[in-house]
């Protein structure tokens, strides 16, 4: 990949440079993905998602005025494409849901643990607990689930202010209510599983 910061690449495609386009897709299209399809769960949902950010993402360039990191603005993007898509489904379905066609590892990437495939108890039981977090991180609000998610990638807290729209203050207390609600959601698992 090109070793230009974002800030030379962005230059460059307001400028017309239509290859440091693509660098910056291919810089950023799986953290996208996978964000995205943690929010909505459907692996073609996603796709188009990714894709209209993106899309929209180079429309506005040039309305980008570097006040955050481009990472933290393309978040925004993508968090709002999901928002609006997950508000039209719920006016349309009454509620959202989970697709039955996207395979559960679909927009995650994970590290290969090396003792997990000599041990097959304990592959099971990463399995299930992985199956119970995800039933519990979807049964979060939307703003709770996309805070929870921007903190596990490592955003700060000004960073999801930003990406969300609100205050620290505001993300503070999402991220403090979405883990008591998700503690609250899996003591039975694992009450049940000690």
């Amino acid at each position: 990949m090109s070793s230009l910061s974002d800030e030379q690449l962005i230059k460059s495609c307001i400028a017309g440079n239509r290859e440091h386009y693509r660098l910056v897709y291919e810089r950023y299209k799986d953290y996208v993905a996978g964000l995205v399809w943690r929010l909505v769960r459907d692996g073609e949902v996603a796709r188009d998602l990714t894709q209209e950010t993106f899309l929209k993402a180079f429309k506005a360039l040039n309305k980008f005025r570097a006040e955050s990191s481009f990472k933290t603005w393309l978040s925004r993007i993508a968090v709002n494409q999901c928002k609006d898509y997950l508000r039209g489904l719920k006016r349309r379905r009454g509620k959202a849901h989970v697709s039955l066609n996207a395979s559960e590892n679909e927009g995650v990437i994970e590290l290969p643990a090396k003792d997990l495939a000599s041990d097959p108890q304990r592959q099971v039981l990463q399995k299930e607990l992985k199956t119970v977090v995800e039933a519990a991180m979807d049964k979060l609000s939307t703003e709770h689930k996309t805070v929870i998610l921007l903190w596990q990638e490592g955003f700060s807290y000004d960073d999801i202010a930003a990406i969300t729209k609100t205050s620290q203050e505001t993300v503070g207390s999402r991220v403090y209510y979405a883990k008591m609600h998700l503690r609250n959601l899996l003591i039975p698992y694992i009450k049940g599983t000690g």
